[in-house]
């Protein structure tokens, strides 16, 4: 474990889930829970109060399908997309009633303030190493944290300070049935959202923006694993209506939350691919309306222990690593042929290298070895999974065990009417002498009508943990990429490239950016 840098434990981190994995979580029923209105009585007690009461009240039984006792409750917290430890599990009374105690700031940025301002002598290794094995992803101990040098700790745990305050705090309430089975309790998710004055439902709670104690009433059931509120968002948050159904709109993705529920030992990253021009994006800001959706893939990957080695996977020793939607999928191949899958396996992959890294590929498969039993794993070719995705979930196997299973649906980016539900990017790549330098990009939501221009980057924040840029070189097929922010007060993010690569040999740039697991892509070629 040693033998990795706390820089590659961020870019491992970040390959696997999408964006950092962020620390602690609160406790739900705490001993200073703040009192709450009626619970079935929709309304709010304004207050400045650092902690607040979210309460409501389930409609057991038809109401909400839900069992008729028993019903289960959890809060996650999340920070830019991404779950702060684990899900509080918050009691519900016979009835159906609940009260949380929701914190409006976090904790975890205090502490690690206070540890850092004390001298280097004096730092508690114990209490960063809890920090770092949250931002990391990966457990440390005290020991092994204090081995990677106290000038790169520093700096990672204030980039991670600074990350978590930018981001703010979300939280999702969700109602299920308590089973011995979690995938049967993840199937029973209802995502509690609150409605907003457009019709849409509001389930990613920002908590900075709470304008107090929060009564959400009776709590019913809606579609597409989602329930209803009668508090309306417009009056629990002090945020802009525009702002509200932004959140509305692309805070769905949120509810990727399931697949982690699912699975202990594998994650899921989906990508949603676009494609633009590149000469439309080179010192001019390409049209968003122009870019065509080319299609889905997703990364599976596993940061625990897989059943196999690379030999098993892939060579004369091939054991049986197959992935079986819950219906027939179409699929693009870098020809353009469109072929009908029913299941995707590696039987037809060889060996081969890619860099560093041991990989085998074929027959619709690919998978990358990045240590022993360290995998990511791919079936479809890039992206190129087409049509709306069949509902229900995509189960993988190993030697005919069941291994994972995900919900790759949840995450889609598209309305009933085929309009975008997230952030669509437009891009200008800069150049100067005939190079290419740098890269600003704004970003664009449908407000119904059209795509307009994001000018309150709050629901971004709330929501995305980070933007990256890359050019990919045409001689070598390498890349240089980085992460683009946002200086304060705008609403541009912004990149200069740590190696400016020449237009003719620029080969396709491409812009992207993560909410929870789910990554949306734009490529220009």
């Amino acid at each position: 474990m040693t033998s990795k840098t706390l820089e590659n434990l961020l870019i491992s981190s970040a390959i696997c889930c999408g964006g950092l994995l962020l620390g602690s979580c609160g406790e739900s029923d705490s001993d200073d829970e703040v009192a709450a209105t009626d619970p079935s009585t929709p309304g709010v007690v304004v207050s400045d109060s650092d902690t607040v009461s979210l309460s409501g009240k389930l409609a057991i039984g038809s109401g909400l399908r839900l069992a008729a006792d028993g019903s289960g409750l959890l809060a996650v917290n999340m920070s830019g997309g991404t779950p702060i430890g684990d899900p509080a599990d918050i009691e519900v009374a016979a009835d159906g009633s609940f009260s949380y105690s929701a914190s409006k700031i976090n904790d975890q940025v205090d502490e690690i303030n206070a540890e850092l301002a004390k001298d280097e002598s004096e730092w508690d290794w114990d209490t960063l190493a809890v920090l770092a094995s949250d931002l990391f992803g990966e457990s440390l101990t005290g020991e092994e944290l204090q081995s990677y040098g106290a000038d790169d700790v520093r700096t990672y745990m204030e980039q991670f300070a600074s990350q978590l305050e930018t981001l703010g705090t979300t939280t999702l309430l969700i109602a299920y049935d308590p089973s011995d089975d979690v995938t049967a309790e993840a199937e029973s998710f209802r995502f509690i959202g609150l409605p907003t004055s457009s019709g849409k439902n509001l389930i990613a709670l920002a908590n900075q923006s709470m304008v107090g104690n929060l009564s959400l009433g009776d709590i019913s059931d809606g579609d597409d694993g989602e329930s209803t509120a009668e508090l309306e968002a417009e009056t629990g948050f002090d945020l802009s209506e525009s702002v509200i159904d932004t959140l509305a709109e692309s805070g769905k993705a949120l509810k990727d939350f399931k697949n982690r529920y699912m699975n202990d030992d594998w994650s899921i990253e989906t990508f949603w691919a676009w494609r633009g021009e590149k000469a439309d994006a080179i010192d001019q800001y390409n049209t968003p309306s122009e870019l065509s959706y080319s299609g889905v893939g997703f990364y599976i990957g596993s940061q625990t222990d897989t059943p196999f080695v690379y030999d098993e996977l892939c060579s004369t020793k091939l054991g049986s690593l197959v992935f079986t939607p819950p219906s027939s999928v179409q699929v693009k191949a870098g020809d353009d042929s469109i072929s009908t899958y029913t299941t995707f396996s590696n039987a037809d992959a060889t060996q081969s290298t890619q860099g560093d890294n041991r990989i085998c590929s074929g027959g619709s498969f690919y998978g990358r070895e990045d240590g022993t039993n360290d995998f990511m794993i791919n079936f479809g070719t890039g992206g190129g999974i087409q049509g709306d995705l069949p509902s229900g979930l995509w189960r993988m196997t190993w030697d005919g065990t069941e291994v994972a299973r995900f919900d790759v649906a949840l995450t889609k980016p598209f309305d009933s009417d085929g309009n975008p539900t997230v952030f669509i990017p437009s891009a200008k790549f800069v150049t100067s002498n005939s190079q290419i330098n740098s890269v600003t990009i704004k970003f664009y939501i449908w407000n119904g009508t059209e795509l307009s221009e994001l000018t309150d980057i709050t629901a971004f924040q709330r929501l995305v943990s980070q933007v990256n840029a890359s050019i990919t070189k045409e001689d070598t097929n390498g890349e240089v990429r980085g992460t683009a922010t946002f200086a304060d007060g705008a609403t541009e993010a912004t990149l200069t490239f740590d190696e400016a690569v020449a237009t003719s040999n620029a080969a396709y740039m491409s812009v992207s950016y993560t909410i929870g697991t789910a990554n949306y892509r734009t490529e220009y070629r």
